[in-house]
């Protein structure tokens, strides 16, 4: 089981709740308010589902940057699926107009970043371990 969650890209988590928002709530869910501040300024902050979403993919982003310093074989085939994530991600994008808005363009190309910063990191660290 711990195997399976190492190899698993933990975008899809985000992924997928943006697929089941989506389809439940239509492509506008996105701009929906989900929460409101008042700031000592006197404004008024507005935090969209979009926000938050966003800000929820970016703390799966830091763990999967922090699983990518691992060098075991088991990242190789994260990082494949990862990209198969980017690609999924892209082609909702392209093709699906409940998936074309900012936010989920934002979060493609956070999916991307994975995927490049997972192969990078990794390589980084296996030429650290050859070299001791």
């Amino acid at each position: 089981m711990l195997a399976t969650l190492r190899v698993m890209p933990l975008m899809v988590f985000p992924l997928t709740l943006f697929t089941l928002c989506a389809l439940a709530l239509g492509g506008s869910w996105t701009v929906s308010t989900f929460f409101e501040v008042d700031m000592f300024s006197g404004q008024h902050w507005i935090v969209s589902a979009g926000d938050a979403f966003l800000l929820m993919a970016l703390l799966v982003l830091f763990v999967e940057i922090v699983k990518a310093v691992n060098t075991e074989a088991t990242e190789i085939l994260n990082h494949g699926l990862s990209m198969l994530v980017a690609v999924v991600c892209t082609v909702l994008f392209v093709t699906t107009s409940i998936f074309t808005n900012s936010t989920f363009f934002i979060f493609t190309s956070m999916a991307y970043f994975d995927v490049a910063a997972g192969f990078i990191i990794t390589i980084v660290a296996a030429r650290r371990d050859i070299g001791h």
